[in-house]
């Protein structure tokens, strides 16, 4: 196609211009590129490509017998008999001491005092929130109780006399 252009051009062109102009500039007229031959071959190939996986995929599961599969179902447990174990003692379980008011573990209150205006937490509780406020860097200490798996702090408060 694209000499038939170049011919009529040079057609076009009457003779005695035709010797005027050089060699070179008259084999630099435009060419005409055809696109998409890329594609269209990658695209051909992308098409037998799985036209033929298809087909000897087809032709190997044909020779083969068919597998029986298995059973999405699972198999039914029969239930124990008999009474479950006994629970722990207070003294055994750990659980225990700790879900209990840990003020009365850890810190008595004085005699001859009473309860504070003001005591941090709720109820005598600090949740992990309230108690990473208190530190300088509260974000940082909040990352750090998480990782330490805090999970409250026991708080108090009362005064002795106007103090």
């Amino acid at each position: 196609m694209d000499e038939e252009i170049r011919e009529e051009i040079r057609e076009e062109i009457p003779e005695e211009i035709r010797e005027e102009i050089p060699e070179e500039i008259q084999e630099e007229t435009p060419r005409v590129r055809r696109r998409g031959r890329t594609a269209l071959l990658i695209a051909t190939a992308a098409v037998l490509g799985l036209v033929g996986g298809t087909c000897a995929g087809f032709l190997i599961q044909a020779d083969r017998e068919p597998t029986k599969l298995p059973s999405l179902s699972q198999p039914v447990v029969a239930q124990a008999e008999g009474a479950g174990p006994e629970p722990l003692s207070a003294a055994q379980d750990r659980r225990v001491k700790t879900d209990d008011d840990l003020r009365k573990l850890l810190v008595k209150r004085p005699k001859g005092t009473r309860d504070a205006e003001y005591v941090p937490g709720d109820k005598g509780w600090m949740g992990i929130a309230d108690y990473a406020e208190q530190y300088t860097k509260p974000a940082n200490a909040f990352g750090d109780l998480i990782s330490a798996e805090f999970r409250r702090a026991a708080a108090t408060g009362w005064t002795v006399g106007s103090t």
